[in-house]
């Protein structure tokens, strides 16, 4: 993978990537899906879909999940920070 990733970033479609399809790419690897990235990015669910599947072009993979594992392995995006939940005990 990693001369993949090496031809892929020497393409230059590691700059095409928009700060909002960063953060569309972001939510999925939270595990989000369409309906709860729209909502939380206060667009619509086609906006969504369609940022996703520009992510996907510019990533040349086939699903979010690749695109995902892409996305980290290329330093787009960081694994989410687990949610610290404190107990009253």
């Amino acid at each position: 993978m990693e001369t993949a990733v090496r031809r892929w970033e020497d393409a230059g479609s590691l700059r095409q990537i928009t700060a909002r399809e960063r953060e569309v790419l972001h939510l999925f690897g939270a595990g989000f899906g369409t309906a709860d990235v729209a909502a939380r990015l206060e667009i619509s669910p086609v906006t969504v879909r369609n940022h996703a599947q520009s992510i996907l072009s510019k990533l040349g993979v086939h699903s979010r999940l690749e695109a995902v594992a892409r996305g980290y392995a290329l330093g787009l995006i960081s694994l989410p920070a687990r949610e610290q939940h404190i107990s009253g005990r």
